[in-house]
């Protein structure tokens, strides 16, 4: 599943001491309302309302009509830049954008801003002709403005081009194509409106205006994250539930893969997260209790996560797969406290209704799937055993340009390998054979990957580069 990718935040909350999982009956609820415009744009209150429950891009009173568009940086445990497109792709690569096929030879409309010291909005225009980029404006706005003022920035255009991609932001995200922001400062915000382009025989932005917007509202468990952004992108909001069909009390959570029948290929998994949980006995067992449906081949997830005392995810996860069942079922997960992570220091609980790959390799999610989970937590160590020797990876030549050799100590035979590209495809598939395995590179573009091992109920991972 992809991300917007320069925009992306990733999300992990800190709760306080204790191997407990927070909200583990899923009984408290938050209801976050908000407000989108319509149709044509995409803004960063489809990220962060989920992740962060932040909508930091609102809508004001206009220069011209009734409204215009208000983007705004701010702090919710991380700095949250605001930004609104007309594309979910990632645009660091000229992915996505929208169909217009005018020679454009400006942007123009309004705007007042309030920018900090060093720090920038931006407006960036980028036109694809048969996919390939053929021009890339980047129009960077600092200083303080009070009143709506008039703009018109020219265009590098040469060629008539069949679609553009369209971006404002809140801060100064540097080089656009690298995943991170220089300089972005809470507090900085910018209002947008009257985006329009120039030229002869120019057609409209759709809403260029921001005159039409669309009232919506997330409800999540609280303490927990839940989804994928790309499905808020693409309306998909029913991922995740409240139900009042619970195993105990009056809720349990509800979690559904979704196929985006709009575009036609689009699946999401329903997903969800609690935030690193600091423990200092290490808990032997997770447990809770399931039940499961699915149309077709498919089967769900429980995955503990292990993290070290900066908060920095450890090479190691132990994961569990539910198999469908038609009444609430208990689940146990084993840890095995003498197999954690020596430098482990908290823990993460992640739950899908689909499971992306299984036992035997990977499969494809079936919409259609549907998880219910209720009473999740852990149970404390009362037996110590015997050390076990964890299974050690080593991934060399990185980078490589021809081949990879992977070496698993202490995993059993036939333990699977996954390789998957910069976007998760999975490029791939195989196993290994007395701790070895060597995977041909030379037919893969070169790029960023990412490699993924399980030995028995565990999983391990890493990235290497291909070049």
């Amino acid at each position: 599943m992809r991300v917007f990718s320069f925009f992306v935040v990733f999300l992990l909350f800190i709760f306080p001491t204790g191997a407990q999982v927070p909200n583990a009956g899923l009984e408290q609820w938050t209801l976050k309302p908000f407000n989108v415009p319509t149709d044509y744009w995409i803004t960063s209150n489809y990220q962060f309302v989920p992740a962060y429950g932040v909508d930091n891009a609102s809508r004001v009173a206009g220069s011209a009509g009734a409204h215009a568009i208000r983007l705004e940086t701010v702090v919710q445990g991380d700095t949250l830049p605001a930004y609104v497109a007309n594309t979910i792709g990632d645009i660091g690569v000229g992915e996505g954008g929208q169909p217009y096929s005018v020679m454009a030879t400006g942007v123009k409309g309004s705007f007042r801003y309030n920018m900090a010291v060093g720090d920038s909005a931006c407006l960036i225009v980028i036109f694809k002709k048969n996919t390939a980029v053929i021009a890339t404006d980047v129009f960077k706005v600092g200083g303080s403005q009070a009143t709506f003022k008039a703009f018109n920035f020219p265009l590098s255009l040469t060629t008539v081009p069949d679609t553009v991609i369209l971006a404002m932001t809140s801060g100064n995200p540097g080089d656009f194509s690298a995943p991170e922001w220089k300089g972005m400062t809470p507090g900085s915000w910018i209002e947008w409106d009257e985006l329009a382009f120039t030229g002869t025989g120019v057609t409209p932005i759709p809403d260029g205006g921001f005159e039409r917007w669309t009232a919506k509202q997330h409800e999540y468990p609280t303490d927990w994250t839940d989804g994928d952004p790309e499905a808020w992108f693409r309306n998909m909001t029913g991922a995740v539930k409240r139900s009042t069909d619970a195993y105990k009390g009056s809720y349990a959570a509800q979690l559904n893969t979704l196929y985006d029948t709009i575009n036609n290929y689009y699946v999401e998994i329903g997903t969800l997260t609690t935030g690193q949980v600091p423990v200092n006995t290490m808990p032997d067992v997770l447990t809770g209790y399931y039940k499961y449906s699915t149309p077709g081949n498919d089967t769900a997830m429980v995955r503990v996560m292990y993290y070290d005392a900066d908060g920095m995810a450890l090479n190691f996860s132990v994961v569990m797969y539910l198999q469908p069942v038609a009444s609430y079922t208990k689940f146990e997960l084993e840890l095995d406290p003498s197999s954690h992570p020596p430098m482990a220091e908290s823990m993460a609980v992640l739950v899908t209704s689909s499971a992306e790959f299984g036992i035997w390799g990977p499969i494809d999610p079936v919409p259609g799937s549907i998880l219910m989970i209720d009473e999740i937590g852990f149970k404390n160590a009362t037996h110590v055993d015997a050390p076990k020797l964890l299974p050690s990876v080593s991934v060399y030549p990185n980078p490589t340009s021809d081949v990879l050799h992977i070496t698993c100590k202490h995993s059993p035979d036939n333990t699977l390998v996954l390789i998957t590209d910069a976007l998760g495809k999975t490029v791939y598939t195989g196993s290994m054979t007395n701790g070895h395995t060597t995977v041909p590179m030379r037919q893969f573009p070169a790029g960023n990957y990412f490699y993924r091992l399980m030995p028995g109920n565990m999983v391990l991972g890493g990235t290497f580069m291909k070049q």
